[in-house]
């Protein structure tokens, strides 16, 4: 199975300056978004959404505050052929120590014993250096979205669409270069 686990925030939508995006004026998609899951998708690849939501259910992030506009993306993304197979959210903070934040694996254990992964046609997109740790904590190749040069990433690009041209291209080419009967 070729999987795209996509980090939301930063990756999918812009991260607003208080990064809670908890009203619809703050949901903007990064530009490319889109054209870039729409072409994941046309390649075969499942989408899933793994994110950290610092503090949801509590009284300074509300789920009804997360709800409207992560409805309201997955809306707009449906109308354009765009589903996520599972949505993995964790809601704690990094002071709570959970097993299930990124970029600790608690959150994807049961998905990936039930879905075992081909590291070779698995990737982890995401505009921090936790999910690129997340990324190779589930044996995965990793895409980190920002302008630092500086990762351990296995590709660094400030752009998703050309984050998912890669991720394809790579593809194609492990297709071609696989062997033959």
């Amino acid at each position: 199975m070729k999987v795209a686990f996509l980090d939301r925030d930063g990756t999918i939508i812009v991260e607003p300056f208080d990064e809670r995006v908890d009203s619809l004026e703050k949901l903007k998609l990064i530009p490319g978004a889109i054209r870039g899951m729409r072409l994941l998708v046309d390649h075969g690849f499942t989408l899933v959404m793994v994110t950290n939501q610092d503090s949801l259910g509590t009284t300074v992030f509300p789920h009804e505050r997360f709800e409207k506009p992560h409805s309201r993306l997955l809306q707009i993304l449906e109308r354009e052929g765009i589903r996520f197979s599972r949505i993995f959210i964790c809601p704690h903070t990094l002071a709570d120590h959970c097993e299930c934040r990124k970029p600790k694996t608690g959150l994807v254990r049961e998905f990936l014993r039930q879905h075992p992964l081909d590291p070779s046609r698995c990737y982890v997109v995401g505009d921090r250096e936790t999910d690129v740790q997340f990324g190779k904590n589930i044996g995965s190749k990793t895409i980190r979205l920002t302008a630092d040069e500086v990762s351990e990433a296995d590709y660094v690009t400030d752009s998703f669409l050309e984050a998912c041209t890669y991720i394809v291209l790579v593809d194609r080419s492990a297709d071609l270069d696989g062997p033959t009967s």
